[in-house]
């Protein structure tokens, strides 16, 4: 369990009921992810792109379901090896020279990215009842613009009333790096997510791995032990 301090009752986190989460995920499911994939995004270290799987999916949907069942039934002592990711630099400006100057890109091996995609749309139908409408962002059918005109309005109507008032904007520096997997586990449980799917996202995360891409080479590999990709 995570070691922070929350008082998780104070804050109303409440369960939902998610027991199809821990459904055995099916050969249906797989191929809508696989055609979600962008079909030309560039590959992670195996080389394969979308409409690889797309085109040869009656080839090799017999090796794919293997690893999925495998994934499925938590034998994943070897998910390292299909869990890793090249990390590309991309300049944010003409003559970069620092680090900062760069923006580093995640290309993952495809078949951590088809399971990640049937998690997420095994997850979609019940967003709405686990976030709020107040956040708008990365969620679908919603968008962050509705945000900045809720701040706009709120603020007008402040002034309108004459209300005395101190609204912040906040950033939080590398916010998704630095985000703690403990914390996120037993917020999940809290949630209502059932163990296996718990334990699905703890594989995950646990064997995720990145290799930095110089002069086209990779580098050693880099163990994630927080935050996402």
């Amino acid at each position: 369990t995570c070691n922070l301090d929350f008082n998780w009752e104070e804050l109303n986190v409440q369960p939902v009921d998610l027991h199809t989460l821990d459904d055995t995920i099916t050969e249906e499911e797989v191929w809508n992810a696989i055609k979600e994939m962008p079909s030309g995004k560039a590959p992670g270290p195996d080389g394969f792109t979308g409409i690889f799987f797309k085109k040869c999916w009656a080839i090799v949907k017999p090796d794919i379901m293997r690893v999925i069942h495998r994934f499925d039934s938590l034998h994943t002592s070897n998910l390292q090896w299909l869990n890793s990711a090249n990390v590309v630099l991309l300049p944010k400006k003409d003559g970069a020279e620092g680090i900062s100057d760069y923006r580093p890109i995640s290309l993952i091996h495809a078949i951590a990215k088809i399971i990640a995609k049937v998690l997420s749309l095994r997850l979609a139908p019940h967003m709405d009842a686990l976030i709020s409408n107040a956040q708008s962002a990365f969620i679908k059918k919603r968008s962050i613009h509705d945000n900045f005109m809720y701040v706009r309005n709120f603020a007008r109507r402040l002034h309108k009333r004459k209300t005395p008032a101190l609204l912040f904007k906040l950033d939080i520096r590398k916010a998704f790096d630095s985000v703690k997997w403990e914390f996120i586990l037993d917020l999940l449980q809290r949630r209502g997510f059932p163990s296996k799917f718990r334990d699905w996202i703890a594989a995950l995360l646990c064997s995720s791995s990145s290799r930095f891409l110089l002069n086209g080479l990779p580098g050693p590999p880099i163990y994630h032990g927080r935050g996402f990709r």
